[in-house]
């Protein structure tokens, strides 16, 4: 696991590796929480093989930074994430959510 910088631009979030369900207050309060601190806990990403990076783990905290970014362009013009290997990434998204629940 490698920690990288990675525009937001070059992330691609696929249905099958995001949460079924997020409450709107829960987003709301992660965007204003990466709107003045920034990320603490930076994504988790891997090669795709069509191009850029398919997002394993963090796909609300990309859309709080898109939200932002969307009234501020100069803001988060990259976002700190571990690259992992595209070959795990179900394992390691599933992981993820054993830990967080």
């Amino acid at each position: 696991m490698r920690l990288i910088e990675v525009a937001p631009s070059e992330l691609r979030v696929s249905p099958d590796l995001v949460r079924s369900g997020s409450a709107k207050s829960f987003e709301d309060r992660l965007r204003s929480s990466v709107e003045e601190i920034g990320l603490a806990e930076p994504l988790k990403v891997a090669a795709d093989p069509e191009g850029g990076y398919l997002v394993i783990d963090g796909a609300l905290r990309l859309r709080a930074v898109k939200s932002i970014r969307e009234k501020d362009p100069s803001r988060f013009e990259t976002v700190p994430a571990y690259l992992l290997d595209y070959g795990l990434r179900y394992e390691i998204r599933f992981q993820s959510d054993v830990y967080q629940d």
